[in-house]
This record gives C-alpha cells, sequence and structure tokens, in this order.
C-alpha cells in the first residue's frame, strides 16, 4: 500500500515518460499508481462502491438494519428514508449471493 504523495510522484513519473514517448514505461507506472490504492477492489466488490462515503454508510446500515426501522437508521446517519432503503436492498441481496454461492 502507497500513500497519497507516492501515487502522486508515480503519475508525474509516467506524464513525463509519456511525453518522451515511452508508453511501456508510462502503462507500467500508471498500473503501479492505480494498484496502490488502497481496498479500491476490496470496496467495490464487498460494498458496492469506490466512494468511501457509501461505503461507510453501508457498513453503518449493515450494523443497524436489524435493530432500527429504516427513519431510525436516516435520522441516525443523516440521510435520505430511499438512501437506506436502496442500501438494505444492495445488502440483502449481496447475504443471497452469498448463501447461494
Amino acid at each position: 500500500m502507497t500513500t497519497f504523495q507516492e501515487r502522486q510522484r508515480l503519475r508525474e513519473q509516467a506524464a513525463y515518460y509519456l511525453n518522451m514517448g515511452d508508453v511501456d514505461t508510462y502503462t507500467q507506472l500508471m498500473h503501479e499508481a492505480r494498484m496502490g490504492i488502497p481496498n479500491s477492489n476490496n470496496d467495490l466488490k464487498n460494498w458496492g462502491s469506490n466512494n468511501k462515503r457509501t461505503v461507510n454508510r453501508r457498513k453503518a446500515v449493515k450494523q443497524l438494519m436489524d435493530d432500527y426501522t429504516r427513519k431510525e437508521i436516516a435520522e441516525e446517519l443523516n440521510c435520505d428514508i430511499s438512501t437506506v432503503r436502496k442500501d438494505i436492498i444492495f445488502l440483502r441481496e449481496k447475504e443471497q449471493e452469498e448463501e447461494h454461492g
């Protein structure tokens, strides 16, 4: 895992090589910069989004959905009821996928 600054340096180096006409080095450096992003693939796979806010909200909804109503969850997370409903639908579909294979 690399820091944001390290990934930015890799992108700057890649841009330099692209300007010099070395496409292979550019491609390799950009690939390294993208692979260094922490948890990007895991979040998309597990939570259906790379957006940090969405992932955190869905984690909170998952914890609260058994004990609270949708309205209470929406008030707790300061979001719309329809957003909570969509998150619950996503989480239930994800659970069904895991149960069936």
